[in-house]
């Protein structure tokens, strides 16, 4: 679908659903950069000529990073944009307020947020952490900018070993990190206080993560050590989107010269229920389910974007 698309646009598409390193926000902010590629392409006649390419770009990229929802909410946010323009010239410029709202909206729940979960980290702690989120980093560093002492264990994060990048990026700001492999999470639960990760998405009824997630927040339940999620508002999934299946990803991740004899299924996401969760924190504070089911529903999705 991105082939039809300007190529400067679809390259930048390609690039995102190639991305298994980069984060959600990243990746956002990617997409928003699409789109204004896209909006100032000069080639376009007529305001619908530009619609039409939104609509392909809106789900090509939903369907490059399937489980990341805020590309679905920045699609939605454009389309939605989109719908009252009339004229060509106005329509690029909704598209580029647009795309400068999310981003702006996006970062600034970012930083909120992330000083929320910086208050949770005590004197002392020792916070497990899995995979790599942007904004438990913001997290750790704005405890440690406070003069907070604790220490970090950090789940390696196999098959891509973002988590060990994450513990490195931490490490060279003068903070305590250690990298654990993924197998002994559970074995050394007993030594944290507290677990926090983010998100990818956030449904009613529980979190998208880094898969390995679901084993830690059951774990963490039998230890009775509290599991926090932290997330902005833009990874709550609109009402009206579902997840699909995850496809296999690359078996060499996992075995670098495979078998044919042996099968390997290399999965990225697996899905923690709400009630493992001790809180959910955005740019609001400790989020409740209802307030977490009222906003998936604060905003229509576009019928484009329905699964």
């Amino acid at each position: 679908m991105a082939g039809r698309l300007p190529p400067e646009a679809a390259l930048l598409i390609e690039q995102i659903g190639a991305d298994n390193r980069t984060g959600a926000s990243q990746l956002t902010r990617t997409a928003a950069e699409a789109y204004r590629l896209l909006a100032s392409y000069p080639d376009w006649r007529s305001a619908s000529q530009l619609k039409t390419a939104l609509l392909q770009a809106a789900q090509a990229l939903v369907s490059s990073q399937p489980f990341m929802a805020s590309l679905v909410n920045l699609c939605n946010r454009v389309l939605r944009r989109a719908e009252t323009a009339k004229k060509l010239g106005s329509l690029r410029e909704e598209v580029d307020l647009a795309c400068e709202e999310f981003i702006k909206d996006m970062e600034a729940a970012a930083e909120n947020a992330a000083g929320n979960a910086a208050m949770i980290i005590g004197a002392g702690a020792v916070v497990l952490t899995h995979s790599s989120s942007s904004l438990v980093m913001r997290a750790a560093l704005l405890a440690h900018r406070c003069g907070k002492k604790f220490r970090l264990l950090c789940t390696e994060s196999r098959p891509v070993l973002e988590g060990a990048g994450l513990a490195r990026q931490l490490a060279r700001e003068g903070l305590a990190v250690t990298v654990l492999v993924d197998a002994a999470a559970g074995a050394l639960m007993g030594e944290a206080d507290l677990v926090v990760t983010g998100a990818d998405a956030v449904l009613e009824g529980g979190v998208v993560n880094k898969a390995g997630t679901l084993l830690l927040a059951l774990a963490a339940q039998r230890l009775a050590k509290p599991l926090y999620v932290v997330a902005g508002t833009d990874k709550i999934l609109p009402r009206g989107r579902s997840l699909p299946p995850e496809e296999p990803r690359d078996p060499t991740e996992v075995l670098r010269h495979p078998d044919h004899a042996v099968g390997v299924r290399n999965l990225y996401f697996d899905f923690t229920p709400a009630d493992l969760v001790t809180a959910l924190i955005c740019e609001e504070g400790f989020l409740s389910p209802a307030r977490v089911k009222a906003l998936a529903r604060r905003t229509p999705l576009h019928p484009a974007l329905r699964s």
